[in-house]
């Protein structure tokens, strides 16, 4: 697993807290799995966005249609809202 996939499973790990069978305090470590699923897809769609930033403009716009029609299709596969 990459760096960057270890950086969002823990922005997405939730910690819950209970006492224990003899009154001990114990910490769980839960992985949301929704919130680390969201946190790849926006992190795709950075990618892109960043990837649009650095096409150059000229008489060939098709890597930039290209770029916004698999930006578009990802928000709409997966319900993204801004």
């Amino acid at each position: 697993m990459n760096e960057r996939i270890k950086e969002l499973k823990k922005l997405a790990t939730e910690v819950e807290h209970s006492h224990g069978a003899f009154g001990e305090y114990e910490k769980h470590y839960r992985l949301n799995t929704e919130k680390f699923a969201e946190l790849i897809i926006r992190e795709c769609l950075n990618i892109i966005g960043e990837e649009k930033c650095g096409v150059e403009v000229s008489n060939n716009l098709a890597p930039l249609e290209t770029l916004w029609s698999v930006e578009c299709a990802i928000k709409e596969n997966f319900g993204v809202e801004e």
